[in-house]
């Protein structure tokens, strides 16, 4: 059943995401409602959260890419 586990795991990359999205909703709230010495701290923590979303997201994208494929 090469459909069905293809399709297994695409539901688990979108559960994934969901969980990711959550996450850095509820870590990026925390940040700006924190209060920090600086602007050059949540900067840095934004830049941070950034660099994590593009790196997972590129991650999630080709592992689509090959369950489809």
């Amino acid at each position: 059943m090469p459909g069905a586990a293809s399709q297994l795991v695409i539901f688990l990359m979108a559960l994934l995401v969901t969980s990711i999205l959550r996450m850095n909703a509820f870590y990026l709230r925390s940040i700006l409602l924190q209060a920090c010495d600086s602007l050059w701290c949540e900067g840095a923590n934004l830049v941070r959260i950034a660099m994590w979303n593009v790196a997972t997201y590129s991650f999630i994208i080709a592992e689509l890419q090959l369950a489809v494929t």
